[in-house]
C-alpha cells in the first residue's frame, strides 16, 4: 500500500482509510452492493479502490456504458471510511452482486 494515501475522519469510526459509495448506499435508498471487484475486509486497500453502487446505480452504468456525467450525477458518489464500507456490504449481503470488467 501506498505511503501517501489519504484518510477520512469518520464520526463513528475516527481515522479510516477511504472508500467512496454512491448516494443510495449511504441513505439506504436501493439495495444491492456492486463493486469491481469483491473486496474482503481482512485486506488492506490502496487510496480509491474501494467503491460501490447500489442496483439502481448499476442499472444507469450499464445504459451508459460507463461511468459518465449522467451515471456519476445519479450517483452522486459519496466519501465514507472502508468500515463503513464493510457494514454496509454486509447489510446488502443478501442481494449482493459483482461487476468486473
Amino acid at each position: 500500500m501506498s505511503e501517501n494515501h489519504r484518510k477520512v475522519e469518520c464520526s463513528n469510526h475516527g481515522i479510516r482509510n477511504n472508500a467512496f459509495v454512491c448516494q443510495h448506499l449511504v441513505n439506504s435508498e436501493f439495495s444491492g452492493f456492486w463493486e469491481p471487484f469483491d473486496s474482503d475486509s481482512t485486506k488492506e486497500y490502496d487510496d480509491g479502490e474501494l467503491n460501490a453502487w447500489c442496483d439502481e446505480c448499476d442499472k444507469i452504468l450499464v445504459e451508459q456504458g460507463e461511468w459518465n456525467d449522467v451515471s456519476e450525477e445519479f450517483a452522486q458518489i459519496q466519501l465514507i471510511c472502508e468500515v463503513c464500507f464493510f457494514e454496509l456490504k454486509e447489510l446488502n449481503r443478501g442481494s449482493s452482486n459483482y461487476y468486473s470488467k
